[in-house]
């Protein structure tokens, strides 16, 4: 298959020679090795990336969504006004008919994008209603608070439905209706940018020669031993990387040295960490010894039914395609404008489960043997997206991630650099009296990461069921 067509990237050059005198460093020592220890490190290496200027990298996302209404409180729809905004007071509605004249009032988490004017549907009771009143709450006028409406038809609410909207559930707003010859409606409220930050994080890789060590030749390399050393240090160094864009945890340690000086050692928040944070929305997750919980907007995502959670437990281990399917469906709650594909990064005995599911569901199309960017891959169309499978080095080292996958939107990482300080060779940085030779290979940036539903990390992974039920 051409490379251009591959995860949609653009065509480039194979790489002839491993020198390391390149116009781009990173992508000299990543690529030149992919599958042994970095691939998505080697893909995010041919994107186009903007120095940053400092230490602390910080940028806003706007993650669309439409107005809805989330019911709250004991109960969330009432016949008559609550007391105040925040009240869970109010009488229930009752099964009875509800004429156009019968004001109804529904108790929102939410009613800062909501507006006089806009149509909410009930689907359980096949009902619309118009909202007549925006009521802010009393704390926060954007949290909390109630909405007036009044039916558009008459609709019927039977006994077993009064239940149905209880705390939590989401009432779609599914247009808006005003009179002829009317004045403007209300604006709604401003959707403000998720606010996300991450840290650089310092890489340092060094190699040392003896003066002596440096001038021999070696058996399969006539050039002497330093290219030889130069590329190993680069291969452990960009694993290094690799490991931290997927599992780093953001820190701050500030270290007093002997001379006085006060110097600090940051790592940088990778990409677990993120959805971490997304799964746990408005709660959010311990960083530095404070609270971050950029993802307020939504709540918590607790089980694994939920279909906004992005770190799966599959405490079962068991699998089909209708599951996996699921899965995708989930991640495409969220409109991608570049692409349905979908970078998998797994374990062998993932690998080996999508195998054997394929030779039993042997309908769904499944290319085996492809390779682009120097990547070996699997590739599974699906009805929601295509899924680009490559076996991890890293994962398969570790017994606990031998079973898990992480299914990647390529197009929202990056790796942003620190102004002069993306990869590249200290060279000579030995001591004056040292008969030799230390040079160093050095990294400093960190991770930005857009789009956490766009994303999903399945732990376990592993066992292919093909009479599993899934709901």
């Amino acid at each position: 298959m051409a490379e251009n067509v591959i995860l949609g990237f653009p065509s480039v050059e194979q790489f002839r020679d491993k020198d390391l005198i390149h116009r781009s460093l990173r992508r000299t020592i990543i690529n030149a090795f992919p599958n042994g220890g970095a691939p998505l490190t080697a893909l995010i290496a041919w994107a186009n990336v903007d120095p940053i200027a400092n230490t602390k990298h910080e940028w806003m996302e706007e993650i669309y969504r439409s107005p809805s209404i989330t019911t709250r409180g004991t109960n969330p729809i009432t016949t008559n006004a609550p007391t105040t905004g925040d009240a869970n007071d109010g009488t229930v509605i009752t099964a009875k008919m509800y004429t156009t004249a019968d004001k109804l009032y529904i108790k929102a988490t939410s009613v800062g994008l909501l507006t006089v004017g806009d149509v909410v549907r009930f689907h359980t009771w096949n009902a619309l209603a118009r909202i007549t009143a925006v009521t802010p709450g009393v704390a926060d006028n954007t949290v909390n608070g109630y909405v007036e409406v009044l039916p558009i038809r008459d609709f019927t609410v039977a006994s077993g439905g009064l239940s149905d909207y209880a705390a939590g559930t989401s009432i779609d707003v599914i247009g808006s209706a005003f009179e002829e010859g009317g004045h403007s409606g209300t604006p709604r409220g401003t959707r403000i940018p998720t606010f996300l930050q991450n840290q650089t994080q310092i890489f340092k890789e060094p190699f040392i020669f003896t003066g002596s060590a440096i001038k021999q030749d070696l058996e399969f390399d006539q050039s002497g031993p330093y290219k030889k050393r130069a590329m190993d240090a680069a291969r452990d160094h960009y694993v290094k990387l690799e490991k931290s864009l997927l599992f780093s945890k953001r820190s701050n340690r500030t270290i007093t040295n002997a001379d006085g000086s006060v110097t600090e050692t940051r790592t940088m928040s990778g990409i677990l960490e993120f959805l971490e944070a997304w799964d746990a929305g408005s709660n959010g997750i311990m960083v530095n010894g404070q609270v971050w919980n950029p993802y307020n907007f939504k709540k918590p995502s607790t089980t694994d039914d939920d279909p906004e959670k992005r770190i799966i437990e599959n405490a079962s281990g068991e699998f089909n395609i209708d599951l996996l399917e699921k899965w995708l469906s989930n991640i495409n709650l969220y409109y991608n404008a570049k692409t349905a594909e979908r970078l998998v990064l797994c374990g062998s005995d993932v690998m080996r489960a999508m195998s054997k599911a394929m030779r039993a569901q042997g309908s769904y199309h499944w290319e085996v043997g492809q390779k682009a960017f120097g990547l070996e891959f699997n590739k599974l169309i699906t009805a929601f997206g295509t899924l680009i499978f490559v076996t991890h080095p890293l994962f398969n080292e570790n017994p606990i991630y031998r079973k898990s996958a992480l299914i990647v939107d390529i197009w929202s990482i990056n790796w942003r650099p620190l102004r002069d300080r993306d990869t590249q060779v200290r060279t000579n940085i030995q001591s004056n009296d040292f008969d030799g030779r230390k040079d160093e290979w050095l990294s400093e940036g960190t991770l930005e990461f857009w789009k956490p539903m766009n994303h999903m990390f399945i732990k376990n992974m592993s066992v292919f069921n093909p009479d599993l039920e899934v709901d």
